[in-house]
Formats: C-alpha cells, sequence, structure tokens
C-alpha cells in the first residue's frame, strides 16, 4: 500500500496499488490444472477402458495389418501399401518415425489412455494460445473448455476420425507460435513454438486440417503485413516472414 499527498489539505491518503489476484502468474497456473482435471473427468470412461465405436479407426488398424505384420517379420516397413485402392503410400496408413513427433505422440500413448492423450492435446494448445494473447484468466479458461468439450471433437472421435481431430486440436499452438512472432515480437519463441506444432501436425498425418490452417495463417499474413508496411516496420515484417517461413520448414523437414 502507498501513500498519496492531498496537496489542498496536506494529508496523506492511502491508495492500494497491489495487483489483482486473479491476473497474476499463479491463477494462469491454476487455471491449466482445473483444464486437465476437467480433461481427466470427460475421459474417464476411457480411462477406465472403455472406448467408442469408431468405425474409421478400426477400419485403419485392419488397413495398417499387413505393414505392421511386414515389419514384425522384416524389422522394416514398406513405404508403399498393395492392398488399398490399388496401391497407396504407407504413410498415409501406418509407419513408425524417428523423429520428435513421434517420440513426443507415442511416448505420451505409452502412459495415458487415447481419448485422454487427445483432450490434453487440446488443453495445452488453447491454453497457451489464450496465455500468449495475454488474456484474462476467465477467458482462458471459458475458450480452454470450449475448445476441450466441442461437440465437433466427441463426435469426430465417435466416428473414428482421431487424427483429424489429434491435428485440430494442435492447430491453436501453431497460432501461438504466430501470435508470439507477429504481436509479441518474440522471434525464437515463435519460431520454437511454429516449428514444434508443425513437426506434430505432420506426424499426426491429417494434410487436409494444416491445408485449411494455412489459409487463416495467409489472410492472417497479409493482413499484418499490411499494417507493418502502414507503420514503415520493414525490419518487423522481414523478420517475421523469415522465422515463419523457417518454422514451417524445420517442422515439416523433421518428418523427412
Amino acid at each position: 500500500m502507498e501513500k498519496q499527498i492531498n496537496k489542498k489539505k496536506g494529508k496523506e491518503i492511502p491508495r492500494i496499488t497491489r495487483k489483482s489476484t486473479l491476473t497474476n502468474k499463479w491463477t494462469y497456473g491454476v487455471v491449466l490444472l482445473i483444464l486437465i482435471l476437467t480433461a481427466c473427468i470427460y475421459y474417464l470412461p476411457n480411462i477406465q477402458g472403455n472406448s467408442l465405436p469408431a468405425h474409421d479407426y478400426q477400419q485403419g488398424i485392419s488397413m495398417s495389418h499387413q505393414l505392421q505384420t511386414e515389419l514384425t517379420a522384416t524389422g522394416k516397413t514398406s513405404n508403399w501399401a498393395p492392398n488399398l485402392f490399388s496401391g497407396m503410400p504407407s504413410y498415409q496408413i501406418w509407419k513408425t518415425y524417428k523423429n520428435i513427433g513421434s517420440w513426443i505422440t507415442e511416448g505420451a500413448k505409452s502412459f495415458i489412455s487415447p481419448y485422454l492423450y487427445i483432450g490434453l492435446i487440446a488443453v495445452f494448445s488453447s491454453f497457451f494460445l489464450l496465455y500468449f494473447m495475454n488474456l484474462h484468466p476467465l477467458i482462458v479458461f471459458i475458450g480452454g473448455v470450449s475448445i476441450l468439450l466441442s461437440n465437433f471433437t466427441i463426435i469426430s472421435l465417435m466416428a473414428g476420425h482421431n487424427n483429424k481431430v489429434m491435428v485440430l486440436s494442435v492447430v491453436p499452438l501453431t497460432l501461438a507460435g504466430i501470435w508470439a512472432l507477429y504481436e509479441q515480437r518474440k522471434y525464437l519463441l515463435g519460431l520454437f513454438v511454429i516449428s514444434l506444432s508443425m513437426a506434430l501436425q505432420i506426424r499426426m498425418n491429417h494434410i487436409q486440417i494444416t491445408y485449411f490452417m494455412m489459409f487463416l495463417i495467409g489472410f492472417w499474413t497479409l493482413f499484418d503485413m499490411a499494417k507493418w508496411i502502414g507503420k514503415m516496420e520493414f525490419k518487423h515484417l522481414f523478420l517475421s516472414l523469415i522465422f515463419l517461413l523457417l518454422g514451417m520448414t524445420i517442422g515439416v523437414a523433421t518428418n523427412s
């Protein structure tokens, strides 16, 4: 508490300057913990061993049987799957990789249930996006819960579109990296987050969602470029584009 001098009467008037407890760093940590707990409760049936019908996911397991059998027999995975649609690349069905995306995804799946894994991706991605935007903790909580409990997510999981939901859950993390790059001008942080999230997106393998995300990033970039040019901020424009392209290139290249 500080004291303010009343010039007319010469008296000291107390003034409270303490930062609100609802906007400090600890509150954001509490919000993240509540979101994680919400995900655990929401996907509790899956944690207990129950699962959704997930027709397309079951079909994917059947389609990848030949590839997995070959891996078991030879220790190698074919790059071509001849048993589907007159043949197609195996990476569109099932393939093992040794890269950062695989280490993260397979490591996480080894000790948590599949649906909780997807839910936690959504929690962390949405949390970091809203936190980077410096929004109030209550808004961060509402946004995180809205993404976690979206009807689209559970409907897609019921259909077995697991990869689509996983990639869509990572999109907010990519946007968080771009926000750090464009709005906060934290170039190295933005580069790291964009590279990591793009590596995960490509590894999770639903290119359609990544393709649609590129339209959003494109419009965002054009809007900010016009703003930077109007303010003569050419250095920031150049650095932002360079780090954006570099981050995406690194993310994609880890899956090559």
